[in-house]
């Protein structure tokens, strides 16, 4: 039985994919944006599909212990911009702290994500709400579609800082997909 998680969505997209396994929830705007030229209105269409790479439902770490510097999760978030999507898009991202208990793991500094699964591409610190402003999203002016689907990956790096309690810890990675230029 194929365990992936794939969501399809239609603008303003608004996405929680769990950092633990089983713990998803999906929100969708009403109704899409319509914007009127002259004689005639445009409907804003976004849609995309988020999927992981290994049947996992969020991100994970095997084993983990405090000291570990950007430990890479086990899996990472492949994130599809559909051909049927008809402008540009950029895609916005925030956090909760990692929680077990009483104990927390907060997201700034410790939880950070890549575009490359090496940490040296465009590292980007997560933090508890998404940058204010348009134009300041992880990933910018992702072109429409132009008869194929435009892909970009997600890896997700962790610091465990020392003295950090053993646990089962998680949290919440939300992502939002806007048009090119509009504040989240």
């Amino acid at each position: 039985m194929d365990k992936s998680w794939v969501a399809g969505l239609v603008f303003l997209l608004i996405i929680i994919a769990a950092l633990a396994p089983g713990i998803a929830t999906t929100e969708v705007d009403e109704a899409p944006e319509i914007e009127t030229y002259g004689n005639f209105s445009v409907r804003i269409f976004i849609s995309t599909t988020l999927s992981m790479n290994d049947s996992a439902t969020g991100f994970n770490w095997t084993l983990i212990y405090p000291g570990l510097i950007n430990e890479t999760a086990n899996n990472f978030l492949n994130i599809t911009i559909d051909p049927i999507t008809n402008i540009a898009t950029d895609v916005y991202l925030k956090a909760t702290n990692l929680t077990s208990g009483g104990n927390t793991i907060s997201v700034p500094p410790n939880l950070v994500v890549d575009d490359s699964l090496y940490l040296n591409s465009r590292p980007y610190q997560l933090q508890n709400s998404y940058p204010s402003g348009p134009d300041a999203g992880y990933f910018e002016d992702i072109p429409k579609p132009a008869g194929a689907a435009r892909e970009r990956d997600l890896y997700m790096f962790l610091t465990v800082p020392n003295g950090t309690l053993a646990g089962d810890y998680s949290g919440n990675l939300t992502l939002k997909i806007v048009g090119t230029g509009v504040a989240p």
